[in-house]
């Protein structure tokens, strides 16, 4: 009796690991801390100007943003002092050996919610309406532990 409840601990406990590392495990995202008062959007990009393509505007533009809709995307939206999750495709340590990274950086844009709100994506990219751009390298990233803390300065 007592072998058969250690094997049923014992797949019980790989049963719990398995799922722990398939559905809590965020591991080809980017953390966003927002500490500042106001809610933002974070755009992804290996360019340093925004663009008229990428997932946000496909996201503004499936959901038929109208600007009154607060669950847009919500791994894009930080709302104050919440986070936010920058989804990208495989693993983390492939983020930086895709053909578009040519400069071996990345690019976050923030961007306020009311400037969302009031302009088109259109208008956005071509006044590069965004309020902070970091520029960030694989090493400064694993350093803070794939977490990026937004604040007004933007630290």
């Amino acid at each position: 009796m007592g072998r058969k409840l250690l094997m049923i601990l014992l797949f019980a406990f790989y049963c719990l690991l398995a799922l722990n590392s398939c559905v809590f495990d965020r591991g080809c995202n980017i953390s966003i801390l927002n500490k500042s008062d106001h809610t933002i959007y974070v755009y992804k990009s290996f360019s340093d100007s925004l663009k008229m393509s990428g997932g946000l505007k496909y996201k503004l533009e499936q959901q038929n943003y109208k600007g009154n809709d607060t669950l847009i995307y919500p791994s894009y939206r930080a709302e104050s002092k919440s986070y936010a999750y920058v989804p990208f495709v495989g693993k983390r340590d492939d983020i930086f050996k895709n053909k578009e990274c040519k400069d071996g950086k990345l690019r976050l844009f923030f961007i306020n919610e009311d400037t969302i709100l009031k302009y088109t994506w259109e208008e956005i990219c071509r006044q590069q309406l965004y309020e902070k751009k970091l520029i960030l390298n694989e090493v400064e990233l694993k350093r803070n532990n794939w977490v990026v803390i937004y604040t007004n300065e933007c630290l």
